[in-house]
């Protein structure tokens, strides 16, 4: 399963992009930069993934996009 969120902020920081779901990364004053980490680390420990970039419309940099793969669950008989 993919689920995609995207917003239509000011999309991504450039001085950070890159090293957003890598710990201790933040923009906020008083964030720790463990969020994006997190989630990271446990899509990756049940073989799923996270993707974070700006979201493009009609070639316009339009906000910030997040995709999340799980991975498929063949215990439970998915065939897909």
């Amino acid at each position: 399963m993919i689920i995609t969120v995207r917003d239509n902020g000011l999309g991504l920081p450039e001085k950070v992009r890159a090293q957003l779901l890598e710990p201790y990364v933040t923009t906020k004053k008083k964030g720790s930069g463990l969020g994006l980490a997190i989630v990271k680390k446990i899509m990756e420990d049940h073989d799923g993934s996270i993707e974070i970039d700006d979201y493009i419309d009609e070639g316009v940099k339009s906000g910030a996009k997040a995709v999340i793969v799980f991975p498929r669950d063949v215990s439970a008989g998915d065939k897909a």
